[in-house]
């Protein structure tokens, strides 16, 4: 008898406009090869089309064809969708990889399929952010330290329990992920399973150094690049990179930095550039779709990425591991489980402008083996991505939930 999964995903697409494939695509594709049924419920089609059918994967759009229908309005929606199918597809387990599917259980009528939530259901995220303190002042501190456990509770016990006891497995995609639903939210540890299904990362294909982008970005050939991604979201991380570089720019004057992305600050990082006269130095792209960002990481020689304030994986970070680059980490960030410090890549602590700029000197000035480091990190990060491995641990994870059964999830003080 096949064992039918349900996804939900609120952007999941087979292929959106700028050519993107969705992490979980894949993985539903392996499934139906190892003899499953896949179901898929997301929000619209860029193409309009309200069910698409691949041999064993069929895929939903419940806000196809509707154009007053908001986001907001999904998650009832894709439950009602799914208690739908249920009464003729049975599922056996949901997943919902981004979406809250209040009231799970008085949905359905007939046998309850079991349910599983990925990590950014949660407000983790969130919070990971506000610990993120906005300057390096005292004030700032002491503020994200006061305001982190009203918020904790309002999310919580307002929000996220009601959410996560209907559950009976989450799964995440770093230990920091898997640690702070232990010991923040007194989930058990064994209803948790590190399996990072919502990190995109493509194909794993070396790509050559793009002529087009080369010459779009007067790049030459022998121009040592240092990139980073962000959002913009905190000033003070590429702030750093950027005093980080002006040390870097004194030693090696070809040297160019690439900024990926752009967001709220904007203005303050470009008026950081200008103050440093680096602006021709400095280059930023804007928003890149996933689809491109391995041809713009193989300019690069470095690609450093300090974030903190995330639970998961940086998916660019691993994405830089996969194209053989020197890749350079936060101690404190998810990602200092995966690198081996001069072993895949390295790891500095936030605000360590002058034992950063010597690192990446270093390999400028070639003191670094590049070419051992770079292969020793895309065989890494290739064992842990393996779409095979990462298929086998979902299915068996899925398979466990399904068989112990309906449970709420309770803690001692609230029942």
């Amino acid at each position: 008898m096949l064992f039918h999964v349900c996804f939900v995903g609120k952007n999941f697409s087979l292929t959106n406009k700028s050519g993107d494939k969705e992490s979980i695509w894949p993985i539903a594709e392996k499934l139906s090869e190892q003899g499953c049924k896949v179901t898929i419920v997301s929000y619209k089609s860029p193409t309009n089309e309200k069910t698409i059918n691949r041999g064993n994967v069929s895929v939903h759009f419940v806000a196809s064809g509707s154009e007053f229908v908001s986001k907001e309005e999904f998650p009832s929606m894709a439950l009602g969708k799914i208690a739908q199918l249920h009464e003729t597809e049975h599922f056996d387990h949901v997943h919902s990889l981004d979406t809250p599917l209040k009231k799970f259980r008085k949905a359905f009528h007939k046998k309850k399929p079991s349910l599983s939530y990925g990590a950014q259901v949660s407000s983790m995220e969130e919070m990971f952010l506000l610990l993120g303190p906005t300057d390096d002042s005292l004030w700032s501190m002491i503020r994200s330290t006061l305001i982190y456990p009203i918020y904790f509770i309002n999310k919580f016990f307002l929000k996220d329990y009601f959410i996560l006891r209907e559950a009976q497995g989450v799964l995440v995609s770093s230990p920091k992920q898997a640690l702070s639903l232990e010991r923040h939210y007194l989930y058990p540890p064994n209803w948790i399973f590190q399996i990072p299904l919502d990190t995109y990362v493509s194909d794993l294909i070396l790509r050559k150094k793009s002529e087009a982008l080369m010459e779009r970005y007067e790049i030459n050939p022998d121009t040592p690049i240092l990139a980073t991604a962000t959002n913009m979201k905190k000033p003070n991380e590429l702030l750093f990179l950027l005093d980080v570089f002006e040390k870097v720019a004194l030693t090696h004057p070809k040297a160019k930095f690439m900024i990926f992305g752009t967001g709220p600050y904007f203005e303050e990082i470009q008026r950081s550039v200008l103050l440093k006269a680096l602006d021709s130095r400095v280059i930023f792209t804007k928003n890149i779709s996933n689809a491109k960002i391995p041809d713009y990481i193989s300019l690069s020689d470095i690609f450093i990425n300090i974030n903190y304030t995330t639970s998961g994986f940086g998916p660019t970070l691993m994405e830089a591991m996969a194209q053989e680059k020197i890749i350079i980490g936060s101690e404190f960030s998810p990602i200092s489980s995966v690198i081996e410090d001069g072993k895949n890549g390295f790891l500095i602590r936030p605000g360590e402008v002058q034992k950063c700029a010597h690192l990446i000197d270093q390999v400028f000035t070639g003191l670094i083996d590049k070419e051992t480091i770079g292969k020793t990190a895309r065989e890494d990060i290739k064992k842990i991505l393996n779409r095979d491995k990462l298929t086998e641990k979902t299915l068996k994870a899925f398979k466990k939930i399904n068989s112990r059964g309906f449970r709420l999830f309770s803690i001692p003080f609230f029942n």
